[in-house]
């Protein structure tokens, strides 16, 4: 193969090339010194395919290899880079290749546009509903913080509402329980703006298949939902025991955001029971604060705003 990279011509050299450096990847090997990295190579490689074949199955395939790469290395810069690339087909069909634009525009913060590719590609094949469930589960579990920094927020809970209702609807067993959930939760999210998806999580909820002991997402729906109806105390209540399942499964000295996002609306929730006990709510905070110095900063700046809240400092928003 060494042999047709080098004394090849066109076509056939580029090939050999390309497979070269995909052997190199697969196999986890040094390439030399950094001007003759893959990705270097790759582009390289690019440069020297005609740009008026953009569209060649050659070409797509060194454009795919390259970009895998830049993304698999988990860089802002590289993203970057990997969506140039990808910018360069007007007309993307290929759905893999719409899968990476996808993972690229996530990178580069652009979650609805994302979204929305994770969802071309899904239709196109169904083998990349994987791929859009990782997306959906890593949305949900950013939720909270998303909700008070994304400027389009609507935007992408619109987007995820979109993809979790297709995977729902196109998976089976145990991933079509957990895009239900999933389109669950962002229904309860959204019931802020539009009032008919809270019945619709409700509905959803019941909807899905018993399991024992109940999963804690299920436990989450139902916590949320409870507190959207303030219903405090039982909301209160359940984010307890979402707390003290995540708890009793972690290392005493480390407790994982799941944990804390339970932490978090029990006590807020407790907050806004009639006659709050704020006192001891400030104090478990206080506790919780001096135990742990790894507090995701999401829950430790709404933990120390809850804490001044029920001392009357200032107000607690959520």
């Amino acid at each position: 193969m060494d042999h047709v990279a080098t004394h090849a011509q066109g076509r056939w050299r580029h090939q050999a090339e390309l497979d070269l450096i995909k052997k190199h990847i697969l196999s986890g090997q040094a390439d030399g010194p950094l001007e003759n990295s893959p990705t270097d190579r790759l582009t390289h490689l690019m440069e020297q395919i005609s740009p008026k074949t953009a569209d060649n199955p050659l070409f797509l395939d060194t454009a795919m290899t390259l970009c895998r790469l830049l993304l698999d290395g988990g860089e802002r810069a590289g993203a970057g880079r990997a969506l140039d690339i990808l910018n360069r087909f007007r007309d993307i069909q290929d759905p893999t290749l719409i899968v990476l634009k996808a993972r690229a525009l996530q990178n580069q913060g652009q979650i609805d546009t994302s979204l929305h590719y994770l969802f071309m590609a899904s239709q196109a094949d169904p083998q990349h509903l994987p791929a859009a469930m990782d997306a959906l589960g890593n949305l949900i579990e950013d939720l909270d913080r998303l909700a008070t920094l994304h400027p389009r927020l609507g935007d992408v809970l619109r987007r995820a509402v979109e993809l979790a209702d297709y995977c729902y609807a196109s998976l089976e067993g145990e991933n079509r329980y957990a895009a239900g959930l999933y389109l669950a939760e962002l229904y309860i999210f959204t019931a802020e703006t539009e009032p008919h998806h809270l019945p619709r999580a409700r509905a959803l909820l019941e909807e899905l298949p018993p399991r024992e002991p109940p999963r804690t997402h299920l436990l989450r729906c139902r916590a949320r939902i409870l507190t959207h109806e303030q219903d405090y105390p039982g909301a209160a209540a359940l984010w307890a025991r979402i707390a003290d399942a995540y708890r009793l499964n972690e290392a005493a000295t480390a407790r994982s955001g799941d944990f804390w996002r339970a932490k978090f609306y029990e006590l807020h929730c407790l907050s806004q029971c009639p006659r709050p006990p704020r006192e001891r709510i400030a104090h478990a905070i206080e506790v919780l604060e001096k135990s742990f110095s790894d507090i995701p900063l999401t829950w430790a700046t709404r933990l120390a705003a809850l804490k001044n809240q029920c001392r009357g400092q200032e107000p607690q928003r959520t």
